[in-house]
């Protein structure tokens, strides 16, 4: 997914956050090029506790 993000290739972007801390993880995404903005998030909460963001994607 990182290429296509250093390509600007992605105009949206959905997260979902588990509730739970691992201590240790493997990063998200790989070394990005530059700064991106991340907009209009839309926040949607689970029964089950996890939330997931819904974001714009500006270069």
């Amino acid at each position: 997914m990182t290429a296509f993000i250093n390509q600007q290739l992605i105009n949206e972007m959905i997260i979902t956050k588990a509730p739970i801390i691992l201590g240790e993880g493997i990063p998200l995404f790989g070394k990005i090029e530059k700064p991106i903005k991340l907009l209009e998030a839309n926040a949607t909460a689970f029964p089950n506790d996890f939330i997931q963001v819904k974001y714009s994607v500006s270069y």
